[in-house]
């Protein structure tokens, strides 16, 4: 058994025999099988936050050799309850999603996903604060009123 070959990679090999000399087979050939494995992600800032909406980003920093379904999983909590549409990603490139709906003055939380078939990883926890309703309030005396 030959051990530390690398994934994906072509082996040349040939027989060798010796005696009254020295005989040299065929050059041979073999590639090792491609290991996948859990890709990882980031969750970067949200942008472009306002009243009502945010745009969440994320990088994809490894697809673990194969293109990932990415996303975010966001809400109120770190229990989340609201998932973004996906996009396919591979290493490198970055993704985001604008969600609209907020409620004005509220904690969101949200982290990024990257899904290969090894399984789902996922980027840390960040939140934000949505910007806060404007009104103006007036004060009118009873003569006023």
């Amino acid at each position: 058994m030959i051990t530390g070959l690398l994934p994906n990679t072509t082996y040349h090999f040939r027989a060798l025999a010796t005696g009254f000399g020295t005989g040299r087979g065929a050059d041979r050939t073999f590639v090792t099988a491609a290991v996948a494995i859990l890709a990882t992600v980031t969750t970067e800032p949200e942008t472009g936050l306002g009243l009502i909406l945010a745009t969440l980003n994320g990088t994809l920093n490894q697809d673990g050799g194969e293109p990932c379904t990415c996303g975010f999983e966001w809400g109120t909590d770190i229990g989340y309850g609201a998932r973004t549409p996906t996009e396919i990603k591979t290493t490198g490139q970055t993704f985001s999603h604008q969600i609209l709906g907020l409620f004005p003055s509220t904690g969101y939380h949200y982290r990024a996903f990257a899904t290969n078939s090894i399984g789902t990883a996922y980027g840390a926890d960040r939140s934000f604060r949505s910007k806060p309703g404007v009104s103006r309030a007036y004060a009118l005396s009873r003569s006023q009123l």
